[in-house]
């Protein structure tokens, strides 16, 4: 008895292992179509605190193959990653809250 539920959870621990790798894999391969020629940034962490428009053009500037997307911190959003899109999270005050990602 003891023994097939040691299998049981080997078994699970290696579908979740599995399924991981898998995720893991289909955000790289996400994230190298985005980036072909490897020079784009792919994150903004320095514009954390800054005005979310100076933001939304310095992304912009810096990558013009993205858009940069103002919202509301809360607001709902798509769940689909996009390489041309970046979400700048800002408060009340239109100040950046969170790291500005592509996707």
């Amino acid at each position: 008895m003891a023994d097939s539920r040691c299998r049981e959870r080997q078994k699970k621990k290696k579908t979740v292992t599995k399924l991981r790798c898998r995720i893991l894999w289909l955000i790289v391969a996400l994230l190298s179509e985005c980036n072909v020629n490897g020079t784009a940034k792919k994150s903004w962490p320095e514009l954390v605190g800054a005005k979310g428009f100076a933001a939304a053009s310095i992304i912009e500037e810096e990558d013009p193959h993205v858009q940069a997307i103002l919202l509301e911190d809360g607001s709902p959003v798509t769940m689909d990653f996009r390489c041309d899109r970046v979400w700048v999270w800002v408060n009340q005050s239109r100040i950046v809250i969170r790291t500005p990602v592509v996707g």
